[in-house]
């Protein structure tokens, strides 16, 4: 058998994903729903047996799975391989479980634990919209605001592993950036009952939704202005589902005249998979 493939691994609030990566790609996926409400064993079941999936995947592609990753939402600060979940009130296990060693008693590899922004950002770097660059951004936009930052190839986390969470920064009229760089903060400026929605109506030419669509774009280049002078980055990568809508909020965007290309993400949620796979690696 080959030893060149690891498993990335993509936990969400809600879902869990793993994926089969080798040479930047992704061979083979597996998806499960998270129960909601439910006590840690439950959860931390599912993401096992989403593993085990892709433990099995890889015999049949005559590999053996070398190491795992796995991106979190939440802020990787705790003993090694241990996360903290400051900033993640959705996810309870990860407070109450080392995740890594759990995972790694279960399967008997070595695992390494990220911030999901951080692997969206090396995914992209390695294999997607940011490949052949070795300074990037990659921002996440959805249920919130993810920024994840690429140095000189590498992850940059910070002294606290906390580099990037911009998501709570004060506003000059009041909130916090989230507010308005959000799914739900765009669908109440547009009066619409999800950001989808919000996106249909401006397509549509609905006023207000078009107005919101272009409020999210100039606060999103006030973020990026913020970053750029402050990281100096090659370029930015942005994904998450409100990726979907760069028609409607580039614009916006593109009236501030950030100084560096903002591109969109090619790889899709490939990227945090590739991106959680390369975390021991790097």
């Amino acid at each position: 058998m080959r030893l060149d493939c690891t498993i990335g691994v993509d936990l969400g609030g809600t879902k869990v994903t793993a994926g089969l990566v080798s040479a930047g790609e992704v061979l083979a996926r597996e998806r499960r729903l998270l129960p909601v409400g439910a006590e840690d064993p439950p959860i931390l079941a599912q993401i096992e047996s989403c593993i085990a999936v892709i433990v099995t995947a890889a015999a049949g592609f005559r590999m053996e799975v070398g190491a795992i990753g796995v991106g979190i939402p939440a802020v990787a600060d705790g003993a090694p391989g241990q996360a903290s979940t400051r900033d993640c009130p959705t996810l309870p296990l990860l407070e109450r479980c080392d995740l890594a060693r759990a995972i790694e008693r279960r399967f008997s590899r070595s695992v390494a634990v990220g911030n999901d922004a951080n692997c969206f950002a090396l995914g992209e770097a390695l294999a997607g919209a940011g490949r052949g660059h070795r300074d990037l951004v990659g921002l996440t936009l959805g249920t919130g605001i993810g920024c994840g930052l690429v140095l000189d190839g590498k992850i940059h986390a910070g002294s606290r592993a906390s580099a990037g969470e911009i998501w709570n920064l004060p506003m000059p009229g009041g909130g916090i950036l989230e507010d308005t760089l959000s799914g739900a903060g765009v669908a109440r400026q547009a009066g619409a009952a999800s950001a989808l929605k919000a996106a249909e109506a401006a397509r549509g030419g609905d006023a207000r939704a078009r107005e919101a669509w272009r409020q999210y774009g100039w606060t999103l280049a006030l973020a990026i202005g913020w970053i750029e002078r402050l990281v100096d980055p090659e370029l930015f990568v942005l994904g998450g589902s409100i990726a979907a809508a760069a028609d409607v909020f580039l614009p916006g965007l593109n009236e501030q005249a950030p100084g560096r290309p903002v591109l969109i993400s090619k790889l899709g949620e490939d990227a945090a998979l590739i991106g959680a796979a390369s975390l021991i690696q790097v």
